[in-house]
């Protein structure tokens, strides 16, 4: 489930579907870094390639929210995975909500707001993989190079 906290206070609950155990979505802060009414999403600009048992074809979403470069985005789920919702896990990564959740957050939210992932089960984002700093403790963050 997502809860949505605006100024401290419980605003919205909404059911989600997060990344599988082959692909999943991970823990800490993620900062929201650009948004898309739609936007396109290929298998490819995640590495995968026709024949890949993870693979699929080319698919527009809608209300894309970018929270990680490597591909994690908060967005509404596709047709198919509108079930998963609150159930089970399915995605490639992304936070997958309904279609009036998605818009939801797409219009409440914007570049630099912070969405918090817990509880499943993978590390934080790295450092490099967008906004990921938030998730490193000063005496590592002040060390790098």
């Amino acid at each position: 489930m997502m809860k949505v906290y605006i100024d401290g206070n419980l605003a919205e609950t909404f059911p989600i579907t997060l990344g599988t155990e082959e692909w999943p979505s991970t823990i800490g802060f993620h900062v929201v870094m650009e948004q898309y009414e739609s936007t396109r999403f290929t298998a490819e600009s995640i590495g995968l390639e026709p024949g890949d048992e993870a693979y699929y074809e080319p698919t527009v979403v809608n209300h894309a929210s970018r929270i990680s470069n490597g591909g994690a985005f908060v967005h509404e789920a596709l047709p198919a995975a509108q079930e998963a919702l609150g159930n089970f896990n399915v995605s490639h990564g992304c936070i997958g909500m309904s279609p009036e959740g998605a818009k939801y957050f797409y219009d409440t939210f914007g570049p630099g707001d912070v969405v918090e992932v817990r509880n499943t089960g993978y590390g934080p984002m790295f450092m490099w993989d967008g906004f990921g700093d938030w998730n490193t403790p000063w005496s590592e963050y002040n060390s790098q190079p």
